[in-house]
């Protein structure tokens, strides 16, 4: 009698069913760590850009010019860090199972997102400089619509002719290299321990990691307005 007791399935509460269930999304420190691989990644061809055209110091090699290191720099590793942290954790997951082809392919579909992540901001910024006062020097305020789409797209293609093959070698490198930490013992017992939160939380999450990126325009806003407000 005893044996066919213990030989009956055990039956698990409704409750932690749908509890297993709402702690469906990956937790915070997973998501910190796909975002910093993301974004080191990204500096990459930060630096291949800078080494390229130049632009982070003036001709004394002394000082540094604040807005092309921003703009050039700082936004396009922050919008990586974004990416990674609400696309790119899936792969700081190491109870799934994922090929290296499909790793590398997620962390190419991370980088890419990233730099059209930063072509949109690229784009915000240039209509701000068209429509604030005392920028009459600047070529798209007297465009039409379609002249400036039509240079936002050349614009988008030159930057992947010169950088999106390492954009993409970067994105690639760092899936890889997240699929593999991802599942060694030392990530899990560190940084994956209890990986599972709510929807909602994680949702807040994202949220907050949106907002803070977009403190990079309002940075970029407040240079624009204290230029416009020194030349009047």
């Amino acid at each position: 009698m005893n044996s066919d007791a213990n030989s009956q399935p055990i039956k698990t509460p409704k409750g932690e069913q749908t509890r297993a269930l709402i702690l469906s999304e990956l937790g915070l420190r997973p998501r910190l760590f796909a975002a910093t691989v993301f974004a080191v990644a990204a500096a990459f061809p930060v630096v291949w850009f800078f080494f390229i055209f130049g632009g982070a110091r003036g001709s004394n090699f002394e000082s540094l010019h604040f807005f092309p290191v921003l703009f050039f720099g700082i936004l396009p590793v922050s919008a990586a860090a974004l990416c990674g942290f609400t696309v790119g954790s899936r792969l700081a997951d190491g109870s799934e199972t994922i090929t290296d082809f499909r790793a590398a392919g997620r962390g190419v579909a991370v980088a890419l997102l990233s730099y059209v992540l930063f072509m949109a901001f690229w784009l915000g910024a240039t209509v701000l400089g068209g429509v604030l006062p005392n920028q009459s020097q600047n070529p798209y305020q007297t465009w039409s619509i379609g002249g400036f789409l039509g240079w936002f797209a050349v614009m988008f293609v030159f930057g992947l002719v010169f950088i999106g093959w390492l954009i993409v070698g970067a994105g690639a490198f760092a899936g890889l290299l997240l699929k593999y930490i991802s599942t060694s013992s030392w990530f899990r017992q560190r940084w994956n321990t209890s990986a599972r939160v709510p929807a909602s939380e994680a949702t807040r999450w994202k949220i907050l990691a949106g907002l803070l990126f977009m403190f990079n325009y309002l940075i970029f806003v407040l240079i624009f307005i204290f230029k416009v407000a020194r030349q009047m």
